[in-house]
């Protein structure tokens, strides 16, 4: 599969690609799906942890303030210094949205909902620069670059290990 840097998810499916790797979106609890909601993919905020990158992410959550915060980053090269420093903050229940100190909207916001915050993709591309394309069917690609039709059959081609 041509799937290095891309996430590809279904709402329904418990499964998703990163990587072009099989896991579950939400381990504490397998049953928990993405879920499509105002025209976007939603998911759990614990799987952002794998959308933006391993090891090279954070997030969390302030029950106090009813903020959710998210913070990532790349390498250079020789794996020296960070590269493309990225914290972002929202209010759940908003649009209003900080990154890196300054204000934008988002498009969908983050909603709360049996103890889960759930994140819309859109919020990625927004505040993280990620590339959402929808694939229709509930199914959508996340990528950190524009999607070439060779990606995108590939992306095709590994919908049935969703299923």
């Amino acid at each position: 599969w041509d799937l290095y840097d891309v996430s590809l998810l279904k709402a329904g499916k418990a499964s998703m690609v990163v990587n072009g790797g099989e896991q579950y979106v939400y381990e504490k609890d397998i049953r928990i799906t993405p879920v499509e909601r105002d025209g976007m993919l939603y998911v759990p905020s614990d799987t952002l942890l794998e959308l933006l990158g391993y090891g090279r992410s954070k997030t969390e959550y302030v029950p106090g303030y009813n903020r959710f915060l998210s913070y990532s980053f790349n390498m250079n090269y020789e794996l020296t210094e960070m590269e493309n420093y990225t914290w972002v903050y929202t209010t759940v229940g908003t649009k209003d949205a900080r990154i890196n100190g300054r204000s934008t909207t988002l498009t969908h916001p983050l909603y709360a909902e049996n103890g889960i915050i759930w994140v819309p993709l859109s919020y990625l591309e927004i505040c993280h620069g990620k590339v959402v394309t929808a694939l229709g069917d509930g199914s959508y690609i996340l990528s950190s670059n524009a999607v070439s039709e060779s990606v995108r059959a590939s992306a095709i081609g590994a919908l049935p290990c969703l299923d």
